[in-house]
């Protein structure tokens, strides 16, 4: 088995989103979501994480601050972002994002742990929304 060292490696630098698939825990396919993201860790052990759709038209106001609720519950539900630190539970296969700051606010101070893969120059974390019973599968592309 490979030593943290080098696990933490493998992790380190910028990651693409090349799509999510999910699963209800009972195994039932949903559809694959194939919207942009990216996904940074950094040596020092510092993670963020942005994931979106390209499909956020832009507000009919300049002013976030005039955005209809329409345009606003939108742009939300359709986008996620975060940042913290990291850590690897490598006998477990886990990598455990504390967050710090986040858009879903209900996240900010938790730890979201998230199984991993690595395959040649993509990394696959899995984590389970626990609440709405799903396996997301998301795989990243190694940029840099």
């Amino acid at each position: 088995m490979e030593n943290e060292d080098t696990i933490k490696k493998k992790f380190i630098g910028v990651w693409e989103l090349v799509y999510v698939d999910s699963q209800t825990l009972d195994g039932k396919k949903l559809k694959r979501w194939n919207g942009k993201g990216r996904l940074i860790y950094t040596e020092q052990g510092c993670v963020s994480a942005q994931l979106g759709t390209p499909e956020i038209k832009n507000f009919k106001s300049e002013n976030k601050y005039k955005a209809t609720d329409k345009e606003l519950r939108f742009a939300f539900n359709e986008f996620e972002s975060y940042y913290g630190r990291y850590e690897i539970d490598e006998e477990n296969g886990i990598v455990k994002h504390h967050i710090e700051l986040c858009l879903f606010p209900n996240w900010n101070g938790t730890t979201q742990e998230r199984s991993f893969n690595f395959l040649n120059d993509h990394l696959e974390l899995i984590a389970v929304g626990k609440e709405e019973r799903i396996q997301y599968t998301l795989k990243w592309k190694r940029l840099s």
